[in-house]
């Protein structure tokens, strides 16, 4: 579609998009609060805040039926406020379908799709609405806008009359009117124009706002001068009656000044360039103002892959001054390099750890998604559940935390669908009726570990077993052997399930193995526990970032590899090494357990990385047990940043990426993971 049916810029969209996101998920964690019995004036609050502003966005972007939809909920929660309707499970559950409905109303705006109609969930908000007699529009506004300035005058909130002007000789005035509209949004809620937003006309360059805000009128004056080819603003406090004349003096005279402040400061700031967006936002209460820059997560990519060339530099200097110290350069020399080596590294350092900063995000914006995710299984389930969290201010790598939304989602599912039992049965098994999942995330020695715990039935060891055994993945001698926490990780068996019937809720055959290797793509482990009638976690272990890692840097044969450091459990010297043969197969006695030892040639199927003369094995962590890898020779440990290797390189589907050394060197990265594969 190439006309777009929206009234939004393309730059602007990633701004919608996180500002309604915000907003619906406010919403969504009201809703299951409410749900969970915690009626409280502060949640209706947020929901009814949290609508406005979606109200006001809809209208900002031409959205018609979200701006009514929106409209009708936060009248029908202040209903609720004031008492006049009773929030019953029905009306809960029609308030949820009015969330997804929201939510596919800003997939229209993002995809420029033609708006969702809304009609029925309209037609079920109405039938819970105590009728009212309509107050007389405000002049210049529509009904509904002058309901919503009543609303806020009875309940005493303060709102501002604020009228801008454009320059008629500025390219697009309307548009500087609509942008100033929308900066007004990050200060406050917009309750009515004129003319309509959704209406402006190009040649439109006088527009008037009534501004619900606790801003004083200066911080909102000194945010709109931001605006370029603005000729005019006035701001009052709104005022609903004709005021005396002698009052009407004081005002036009407090406007008359302000104008003229206004003037004043435009003459004696410099001429801005114009921009599509201001890119900051005011702190509360206009104390004072931080500066935001909303960042392409590609650009950040680039400032880290060039943080990363500084320490494959710093590392080159490293090594140069090693090598002026074993020439016996003169000590000043080598004094002088290594004083700017020091601060060099120091902020390389503090480069590199801010910008690492810029790709975090707390756990809580994946956190805060599975709540209704467990939600709904349950109820389609007839299933009571509740989600709680704990450590989701724990901050991860965008790019991991993108990654972990599916996996997450299916633990959800799995917990709720396998896991936690009907009413009935945990009453008969002296549990509550309600089902308890914890999330639970924590960062231990720059690792985060997550926790996915239900208080469910249980795994029975010896049913999957028997399920092997049936599939013919186990022997009846080696299922005889099997420990329960052995049988627990057949569970990542592709395909594997102790179930007999198809479950539409977890999936069809397409389970924990996926799971699994979704958290392995990330450089992350899985395991699980369980004790029947009690319940079970699956612990995740994943690294912060996938750009910047402390590795092993190792040879097999005449090839260099990186280990990430979080996958290497031990280096064993081959000489100290208990070797023993176990089916056919090499092994290695390693604390009490046989590790296999798995050749990289065999891996690669390739003669250059066949090990000639081993001098250690790597005890490798794959999921849920151990390799022993040979090795020709262990360089050391240090800091690497890894590189895509490029569409254009043809490389074995188990390379990851590669890192470069400061002499130039390069050492491939591989999937740990296919040595659980190929050996």
């Amino acid at each position: 579609m190439s006309e777009w049916l929206y009234s939004i810029e393309p730059d602007e969209i990633p701004l919608f998009q996180a500002d309604i996101e915000e907003h619906l998920l406010n919403i969504e964690q009201v809703l299951l609060a409410l749900e969970q019995g915690e009626q409280s004036d502060e949640l209706l609050r947020t929901f009814f805040r949290a609508a406005h502003t979606l109200k006001a966005l809809g209208g900002v972007v031409g959205h018609q039926p979200m701006s009514t939809l929106t409209h009708t909920l936060e009248t029908l929660v202040q209903q609720v406020q004031e008492g006049r309707v009773e929030l019953g499970e029905h009306l809960l559950d029609t308030f949820f379908v009015c969330l997804d409905l929201l939510r596919e109303m800003s997939r229209d705006v993002l995809e420029n799709r033609p708006p969702t109609p809304c009609d029925t969930a309209l037609e079920q908000l109405q039938t819970y609405l105590v009728n009212e007699k309509e107050s007389p529009p405000v002049h210049g506004f529509t009904q509904a806008e002058s309901d919503d300035i009543q609303e806020y005058l009875d309940a005493d909130q303060p709102m501002l009359d604020i009228t801008i002007e454009a320059d008629l000789s500025a390219f697009a005035p309307a548009a500087r009117l609509y942008q100033a509209a929308i900066a007004l949004l990050d200060v406050g809620h917009v309750v009515a124009s004129d003319p309509n937003l959704e209406t402006l006309s190009e040649d439109t360059t006088r527009l008037r706002l009534i501004v619900r805000t606790d801003e004083p009128v200066d911080a909102v004056r000194r945010w709109l001068i931001e605006i370029p080819d603005l000729k005019r603003i006035e701001i009052v406090p709104y005022l609903p009656q004709p005021l005396p004349e002698s009052d009407q003096s004081a005002v036009e005279k407090h406007s008359q000044e302000a104008q003229k402040s206004f003037e004043e400061t435009l003459e004696k700031e410099p001429k801005k360039e114009k921009a599509p967006l201001p890119t900051t936002t005011p702190e509360a209460h206009g104390a004072a103002y931080e500066g935001v820059v909303r960042v392409p997560v590609e650009r950040l990519d680039t400032l880290l892959n060039l943080v990363g060339e500084l320490i494959t530099h710093r590392t080159r200097l490293i090594e140069i001054e090693a090598m002026l110290e074993k020439n016996h350069v003169p000590l000043t020399i080598q004094t002088a390099l290594s004083d700017v080596l020091a601060q060099h590294v120091q902020t390389i350092e503090q480069l590199q750890y801010e910008i690492m900063q810029t790709r975090m995000l707390p756990l809580a914006i994946l956190f805060g998604k599975l709540p209704r995710v467990a939600r709904d299984i349950a109820r389609a389930q007839g299933k009571h559940v509740h989600v709680s969290v704990e450590g989701e201010e724990t901050e991860l790598d965008r790019s991991v935390l993108e990654m972990l939304q599916d996996p997450m989602v299916h633990l959800i599912r799995n917990a709720v669908d396998h896991g936690i039992e009907t009413p009935e049965e945990r009453e008969a098994a002296g549990k509550p009726p309600t089902g308890h999942i914890l999330l639970r995330a924590e960062q231990r020695q720059g690792e985060i570990y997550l926790m996915v715990q239900d208080d469910g039935r249980g795994i029975d060891a010896q049913r999957v077993v028997e399920k092997a055994v049936a599939r013919g993945i186990l022997s009846e001698d080696e299922a005889a052997a099997l420990s329960p926490e052995a049988a627990y990780n057949l569970l990542f068996q592709t395909g594997f399930s102790t179930r007999d019937t198809v479950s539409d809720i977890s999936g069809r055959g397409v389970g924990l193995d996926v799971v699994r290797h979704a958290i392995e793509r990330i450089g992350g482990s899985i395991t699980v526990q369980s004790t029947p009638g009690h319940g079970t976690t699956f612990i995740l272990r994943l690294p912060l970032t996938l750009i910047i890692m402390r590795a092993l840097l190792f040879r097999a044969g005449t090839v260099l590899f990186a280990m990430p450091i979080i996958h290497v459990r031990e280096i064993v010297r081959f000489q100290e090494a208990e070797r023993l043969t176990m089916h056919g197969k090499p092994v290695l006695r390693w604390h009490g357990q046989m590790v296999p030892v798995v050749e990289l040639s065999r891996v690669f199927g390739d003669e250059k990385v066949q090990v000639a003369s081993p001098v250690a094995f790597i005890i490798v962590a794959r999921s849920n047990d151990y390799v022993a890898l040979p090795v020709d020779a262990i360089e050391d440990e240090r800091e690497i940043v890894m590189k895509q290797l490029g569409r254009f390189v043809h490389a074995p589907a188990s390379l990851t990426g590669c890192t470069i050394l400061g002499d130039g060197r390069i050492a491939f990265i591989f999937d740990h993971h296919m040595l659980t594969r190929e050996h």
